[in-house]
C-alpha cells in the first residue's frame, strides 16, 4: 500500500506540468486472457464501458493523485513496452 501511495505522488506531480489527461496503456482483449484485469463489458459501448482490475487500479490511482486519465487499448503486451518507448502511453499497469 506504501508503494502505491508513493506511485500516486510521483505521477501526481508529474501530471501536474501536463496539460492533457494522462494516458495508461491496457490490454483488453479476450483472446489474451486479459479477463479479469480489463475487458470490454458488452452492454456498454466504448471506454466507457472498460472494466476489470486493472481499470480500477487506474481509476483509483488517477483519482487519489487527482489527475485525469486516459485508457489507450493495445493489442498486446509486448505493445505497452513499445508504446512506452514511443511515449504513446504515460504509463501501464501490468499484472506481470
Amino acid at each position: 500500500s506504501k508503494g502505491l501511495i508513493v506511485l500516486a505522488c510521483l505521477l501526481s506531480a508529474w501530471a501536474s506540468r501536463a496539460q492533457r489527461p494522462v494516458r495508461v496503456g491496457l490490454v483488453a482483449d479476450k483472446s489474451l486472457g486479459s479477463f479479469p484485469f480489463a475487458y470490454q463489458d458488452p452492454s456498454t459501448p466504448g471506454s466507457a464501458g472498460l472494466t476489470g482490475y486493472e481499470v480500477a487500479l487506474m481509476q483509483h490511482i488517477c483519482r487519489h493523485a487527482n489527475f485525469s486519465c486516459e485508457p489507450v487499448l493495445l493489442p498486446n503486451l509486448e505493445d505497452r513496452i513499445f508504446a512506452l518507448e514511443n511515449q504513446t502511453i504515460d504509463w501501464t499497469i501490468s499484472r506481470k
